[in-house]
Formats: C-alpha cells, structure tokens, sequence
C-alpha cells in the first residue's frame, strides 16, 4: 500500500470526523470534528481542494454523495444537501417534515437519500426534502445503511438487519443478531457491508466484533454467522471507556487484558484471536452483579483496571475500578477469591517470581499482600503519599518496588512489608 497524498489544511483544524468518496472516486469529502464541522472537498488523483465550507455548528454523524456536485450530512436535529461549484460549497437546511430530526446513518440511492431515524424508520429524502416513510422495520436508531446489488440493508440499536428492495423498499429478509450472533457481547449493529462475489453479508457491531453471514439474495436464504474478530468495547455512556491491564502468559504464546468495558480477555498471540471471554459482571456463584442505581450502568466494581498471571499459569487476577481483586483458577475458569479491598482502583497487582505472594496497589495509597496458598490477607501496608500505580518484585521474590503519583520510589521488604 503506498500514501499517494496527506491531506491537511484547507479549514480542517481538527481531527477527522467523517469521510466519504464522490459516485467516481473522483472526489473525497471530509467533516473535521471542530465546533463548526469545517468541510472539505479533495480531488482524489492531485491531491488538491477544489472546495470548503463551515459545516454546522450540530455535531455531523455521517455524510454521502448523491452525484459528483451533491452530497448531504446528517446527526442529531441536522441534515443538510450540500452543492459543490465554482471551488464553493453551499448547504440547505433539510425540512424534515415533522419527522423524526434525530438523524444517525445516510446513504443515497440512485437520486435520493435515505436516512436512518432514532425512531427505527428509514426516510426518503428528494433533495432536502423529506419525502417519505420507506419503512418502519427497526425499534430503535438504524445506525447502519448500505445499498447493494439491488437491495438496502438497514441495521440498528435494536440488534436486526433488514433487507429491503431498493426500488419498492418493500423487506426481503431479516436478521434477528442477537440471537444468531452466539457470543456477541452487543449485537447492535454499526456497519453492513455485502460482498456480491462471495454471497457474504459482513455486519460490524457495538461489541467491536466483525461477524460474516452466508447469504443467497435470490432465495432469501441467510446462513449461520460466523465471527471474525473480536475485541474489547465502550459500553458505558456517563464515563470513558478505557482498556488497562494487559499481562502475558509466563509460558504460552497466549496473553490476557481487562477493560472497563468488564471483561477479561484470553488472546492467542499465534492466531491473532481471543481464545476466552470472562464476564465479570458474573459473580463467583454465578449470579449476574446489579447495575449502579445511580447511573443504570454497570457499577465501578466490575471495570476492571489491572490484571496478572502467576508464574505457573494457574491463577488469573483481576483488579477492578471500584477497588475489588478477584482471582480465577485457569484449570476451570472457577474464581477462588472475591473480595473488596477498599474504595479506590486497583491500578496495579503482580504475583511474586516464586508465585507464593499476590501484592495490590491501589489509589487508596496501600498495598495489599497476599498469600496464594490459602488467598488469605496477610497484610495491609504503604508508605506511599500518593495513589500506587506500579509495583515490581525482585527476581528472589523478597522485596518490592513501588511509584505513585507523587513521584516517589519505595522499597518493601516482603513478607515483613517493612
């Protein structure tokens, strides 16, 4: 692959939202995610901008070329056709008709747009007029529109793909994901993709999977998904979702992650694939762990922030946000220790070399050490004056070394933690 043109300047000031090529290829558009969306129209062989504009000051979800001079953007309470001419671009306003206006996907089909809606209905736009209702299929947003070989595929929050007629938008088939994707840790889908020479419908999801469906258009004929790729994911909508632990496996090409997306992950560093999923909003009696009252998501205590491995491969730990450590035998997947530590994250655990000790830093300003024998506590100790987020241990197994937030470096001995 070789960078035929960096393309930079030109009113794009920040980082880039969305892109979209012209019907040819011919030309590139791009929204930049500054305050006003600035835009910017490239030719795509020299690599120079025959147009820009401010875009809108409402966030720009997606956007699509209806012709070489036309194309329209859209996102919550906004669409608006755009025309390129004479090195300008000029927009107007989309009239929705006292539809829905909270707009998430955009395709055009032949001269027309078609728009997903937070309602689950897909909208026919004539320039920047909505026109009509093509359909309802959907119960939530429609996050996802393609059209293709005659036929448009919508997928939305509700976790189902629906393929219509292109022409009479009348529905051919559906795909209920959440139940045929086995394992998918969020069905909902957000991008279609059909491969006409290999008869495969490729579905990305909100779980960051990558699924390939077998489908015969002719015979509306869906065969069994099967899953590609897999990885960690952003569920939580009131605070970041960030991946923090990651650990390999003392003797095994195979390494582990954890997320505050709650899970841990068992990755095979040959095959480039997850090999296991742990749901760590599961408790060790197999109970599901309830969501925090207050923000009615998944509560601190299952976002995981750090994990490791002992020496022998036979235990997993995983430290969590909300200041729980959990351990699990990796003979059977089964936990062997659920307790709360305190109230602030674990940022860091390790395993002594020896794999007798278990130590936990955490930004309460303590460790915690513990026996792997029996996993009882032996004892709570720090001197640290700030959060603890790095621990390491002497090759003998008898001393430690931490840093925290405030800088300093300080050294335990272990088991006296003097």
């Amino acid at each position: 692959m070789t960078k035929l043109h960096e393309l930079k300047g030109n009113g794009i000031v920040k980082s880039v939202r969305n892109l979209s090529f012209s019907p040819s290829g011919a030309l590139l558009a791009i929204v930049d995610n500054s305050d006003d969306h600035n835009l910017a129209v490239y030719n795509v062989e020299t690599g120079t901008c025959v147009a820009k504009a401010k875009g809108d000051r409402s966030a720009i979800q997606e956007l699509a070329f209806k012709s070489e001079t036309q194309f329209a953007t859209v996102g919550a309470k906004h669409f608006k056709e755009w025309t390129i001419a004479s090195g300008n671009i000029k927009g107007k306003m989309g009239n929705f008709n006292k539809k829905s206006n909270m707009i998430g996907s955009i395709v055009a089909n032949e001269q027309s747009y078609l728009t997903g809606a937070a309602t689950g209905e897909l909208f026919v736009w004539n320039g920047s007029t909505l026109s009509k209702v093509a359909a309802k299929n959907h119960s939530k947003l429609i996050d996802a529109i393609t059209v293709q070989d005659g036929l448009v595929f919508t997928g939305g929050r509700d976790s189902k793909i629906f393929a219509l007629d292109a022409k009479t938008y009348a529905t051919k088939f559906s795909i209920d994901c959440a139940a045929t994707f086995a394992g998918s840790s969020s069905a909902q889908i957000r991008g279609i993709s059909y491969s006409p020479q290999k008869h495969k419908l490729m579905v990305g999801t909100f779980g960051h999977e990558v699924w390939e469906v077998p489908c015969k258009l002719k015979e509306n004929i869906v065969g069994k998904p099967n899953c590609l790729i897999k990885g960690h994911y952003a569920p939580l909508n009131k605070w970041n979702n960030e991946c923090w632990g990651l650990a390999t496996f003392p003797s095994k090409d195979k390494y582990a992650t954890c997320s505050w997306d709650q899970t841990l992950r068992i990755w095979d560093t040959a095959t480039r694939k997850m090999d296991k999923c742990i749901d760590l909003k599961i408790d060790a009696k197999g109970q599901k762990i309830a969501v925090d009252p207050k923000t009615k998501e998944a509560g601190k205590d299952v976002w995981a922030s750090s994990v490791d491995i002992s020496p022998n491969g036979a235990f997993v730990a995983v430290g969590t946000f909300g200041g729980n450590l959990r351990v699990w035998s990796m003979k059977d997947w089964k936990i062997v220790y659920e307790k709360p530590l305190c109230k602030k994250h674990i940022e860091d655990l390790k395993f002594s070399p020896d794999g007798q000790y278990l130590v936990c830093g955490a930004h309460d300003q303590k460790l915690y050490l513990y026996d792997t024998s029996n996993w009882k506590k032996i004892k709570t100790f720090g001197r640290s004056s700030a959060s603890v987020i790095h621990i390491d241990w002497t090759r003998d197994s008898q001393c430690i070394r931490t840093n925290d937030a405030s800088y300093e470096i300080l050294y335990y001995a272990i088991p006296g933690c003097n």
